[in-house]
């Protein structure tokens, strides 16, 4: 079965007059430079095969040899990739849980054996790392999938901790999905590790920029990682528009800088304002945070009777739970009476 994704289609509902909450893409759109840059895109001719403007963009941002990045239609596609290239029948693989469907979905299709460990505590508690190393070292996975700052509990691990999860993980692969990582207010560099082990950093333009309709992101590794990657891409994947919007987007150095301080601005007004009306947010690193509540499908049912969308968590397997995410502050204050008219909050783990 393909995985949940959003309190849209997990509840099998149109987005016409809905307020959505249960996209972790951020609500004030992408940069005005990206809509000139597609609006002004020649579609009569095929993209370039390896998207290699877009990708010197990228090594020119980062400070980085070209080699080390490729892109992708977006994570997902990128992920799919690690799957074809480094996953065979039988492999364990180890996912590092509650998270993102996609990381299992990857692995499974080629035949891996998937084992996700779960990290306790949620939002700002701090998982149990020595268990997920033990974990790993005992299991010796092909490949190891990280979320960090994790989706959909916001934990963030730091990079120390990082650091000896990817020794535990030599000689296998760990694969850090970094979607998330510009919505952090004070986010270590991960560009830092490529050099020390097999790891390959993956990132979404969707997210940073909001413009979900354009699949685009990008991966970064050491050669030898990358080249794998490479063989199993199918050319002109990255379509000319995505390409475009993409080089616009890393030309607009202000839009990130003034954007992530309006979101994570009103991600924190939410919040307080969600105690206020008696519930306990569970807040990691990240905009979005894990709400607790009596029965979370009847909660995202009942809100979207009120015209609301918020992601259902029973596919991470947290059936009393919803995710929400931030939008802009009156649309937010709207969520906040809604939710404040249910009859009772669950109280937080």
């Amino acid at each position: 079965m393909p995985p949940e994704h959003g309190g849209r289609l997990a509840l099998g509902v149109s987005g016409c007059g809905l307020l959505d909450f249960s996209t972790t893409v951020h609500a004030y759109g992408p940069p005005a430079r990206v809509r000139d840059a597609v609006a002004q895109c020649n579609l009569d001719e095929y993209p370039d095969p390896h998207a290699a403007d877009f990708c010197a963009g990228l090594a020119e941002r980062f400070n980085l040899p070209t080699g080390l990045v490729m892109a992708g239609k977006g994570s997902v596609e990128l992920l799919r990739l690690v799957g074809l290239a480094y996953i065979r029948q039988r492999d364990p693989v180890v996912v590092v849980g509650p998270t993102f469907e996609e990381y299992r979905m990857a692995a499974e299709i080629m035949g891996g054996e998937v084992q996700e460990i779960r990290a306790q505590g949620f939002g700002s508690a701090r998982p149990d790392v020595q268990c997920i190393l033990d974990a790993v070292r005992r299991l010796r996975p092909r490949v190891t999938f990280l979320c960090n700052p994790n989706n959909p509990t916001g934990t963030y691990w730091d990079a120390a901790e990082v650091q000896a999860l990817l020794r535990a993980c030599h000689p296998g692969l760990l694969v850090m999905d970094g979607a998330f990582q510009a919505f952090v207010e004070s986010a270590w560099d991960p560009l830092l590790l490529v050099e020390e082990g097999p790891i390959l950093l993956i990132r979404s333009m969707t997210k940073d920029y909001a413009m979900a309709g354009l699949r685009l992101g990008y991966a970064i590794g050491a050669p030898s990682i990358m080249e794998p990657l490479r063989r199993a891409q199918t050319p002109w994947g990255v379509s000319a528009p995505a390409q475009a919007a993409g080089l616009a987007a890393l030309e607009d150095r202000e839009y990130l800088q003034r954007v992530m301080a309006a979101v994570r601005r009103d991600a924190r007004e939410l919040v307080s304002a969600l105690r206020a009306a008696g519930y306990q947010p569970e807040v990691g690193a990240t905009h979005f945070f894990l709400l607790r509540v009596e029965d979370g499908r009847h909660a995202a049912q009942t809100l979207h009777a009120r015209g609301f969308l918020v992601r259902l968590c029973s596919s991470f397997g947290l059936p009393r739970h919803i995710r929400i995410s931030p939008r802009r502050p009156l649309e937010n204050e709207s969520l906040v009476r809604a939710l404040s008219a249910l009859q009772t909050p669950a109280r937080a783990l």
